[in-house]
């Protein structure tokens, strides 16, 4: 079945909604570690990219944690590293009116784990909705670090496409670097509708960092096919997932008259869109400001880049880093 794709990017847009990933209620006993110290706090609720954690004693906002969060599925518990986006405290002002009450703790948002335990984690949230998650292939990639990077702003994830990905790269500051030639995948999150749209990069240079420039990795995005660039594009502008966008073409190829989209994408063509407004959203996250790494041996740091790959200060590629709120990476695993 011949399918029209910018029809169906337009139909992705009409239906696309502007929302947030809820919010569930569990309970798991999250080890966190940070400057070498360990401690176990309970989760009072869980979302696609992050959690809140009680704790009498939460550290400050942009403060690096590493988590290992145990899952109900008899396997090892999966280490992600985060940030602190929240604090609550008794001395602090109270939440908003809309929101259960919360204990003393912290809002943690995911930056880096792999592609396996990212899995698991969506897999999990699924049946905590009451849903079966859907079995996939053997993962080749499993072990891949994956980097969830999102923008403040609409504003901000337009430049994104303007410029890193227009370029093909870009660079990433984090205090925990890859090697040179690795291969990760970097996943853009909408800052409005909290959608996904993955990228895969290598990393073509690392810097250890210095008072006059960034510790980071410069990154080469792999190139996009026409019709991946239009999806970009949608996702940016709508906030539509790849990942909605995929399985609605998996059902119009499948000739699935009941659902498929296709119909109502050369109905809705001549519609007309209104994209997202770039207003601010109060509650992204921003980068840490710790220049402490975590440390645990489970996360080693790749060795200091060499002088001769270090990246000169001139390099187009750094000009969106401040942009991104995503300053660590996951380490081998």
């Amino acid at each position: 079945m011949a399918l029209d794709f910018r029809a169906l990017m337009r139909y992705f847009a009409i239906v696309a909604e502007q929302r947030k990933f809820d919010r569930l209620t569990a309970r798991l006993e999250v080890e966190i570690r940070t400057r070498g110290r360990g401690q176990v706090c309970p989760s009072v609720n869980v979302s696609r990219h992050g959690m809140f954690l009680a704790t009498p004693n939460p550290p400050h906002e942009r403060q690096l944690l590493i988590l290992r969060i145990p899952l109900p599925d008899d396997l090892p518990a999966i280490d992600v590293m985060a940030s602190v986006v929240r604090r609550v405290t008794a001395s602090l002002p109270p939440i908003p009116a809309d929101e259960r009450p919360l204990p003393s703790g912290m809002g943690i948002n995911f930056f880096a784990l792999t592609e396996e335990n990212k899995s698991r984690w969506e897999a999990y949230l699924a049946r905590l909705r009451g849903e079966t998650p859907r079995p996939g292939p053997p993962n080749p990639n499993a072990s891949r670090p994956t980097f969830l990077l999102q923008p403040k702003d609409v504003d901000r994830l337009r430049r994104f496409e303007a410029q890193e990905f227009a370029l093909g790269s870009m660079f990433l500051r984090t205090p925990v670097l890859r090697s040179v030639g690795e291969k990760i995948k970097v996943i853009l999150i909408h800052p409005l509708s909290d959608e996904e749209f993955p990228l895969l990069a290598q990393v073509r240079e690392i810097q250890a960092g210095s008072s006059q420039d960034p510790k980071g990795m410069a990154l080469d995005f792999d190139v996009l096919s026409p019709a991946g660039r239009l999806a970009f594009s949608t996702f940016v502008e709508h906030g539509v997932g790849l990942s909605e966008m995929l399985a609605e073409v998996a059902e119009a190829q499948a000739g699935n008259a009941a659902t498929s989209p296709v119909k109502a994408a050369a109905e809705a063509s001549t519609a007309g869109l209104e994209p997202i407004e770039s207003a601010p959203v109060e509650s992204a996250p921003t980068a840490p400001t710790s220049t402490e790494e975590p440390i645990d041996p489970a996360f080693p740091t790749a060795p200091a880049a060499p002088p001769e790959v270090a990246r000169s200060s001139g390099e187009s590629d750094a000009q969106f880093t401040i942009e991104i709120d995503a300053p660590a990476s996951l380490s081998e695993a």
